[in-house]
């Protein structure tokens, strides 16, 4: 059962389950949603994934831009 708002809470301890295990392989800092990522596919491209930018999770700092990032916002810097 959800709420409507995401995936139900069986599908987010499948995921649990999967991130856990050692099927997760590699697998890490990547972003991975339960309720729309297929990730029962993911142990046999593990490789792939960690290889790509797919599910990447990264901080961007708009202070200190990483130089190999094309898609790099321009931001404008504020605050103290």
């Amino acid at each position: 059962m959800t709420s409507g708002l995401g995936a139900s809470i069986e599908r987010a301890a499948e995921l649990a389950v999967f991130l856990g295990s050692d099927d997760c392989g590699a697998l890490s800092g990547r972003l991975i949603r339960a309720f729309a990522d297929r990730f029962e596919g993911f142990p046999a491209r593990v490789g792939e994934i960690m290889a790509s930018e797919a599910y990447l999770l990264r901080r961007v700092d708009p202070e200190r831009p990483f130089a190999t990032s094309p898609s790099y916002p321009s931001l404008p810097v504020t605050g103290p």
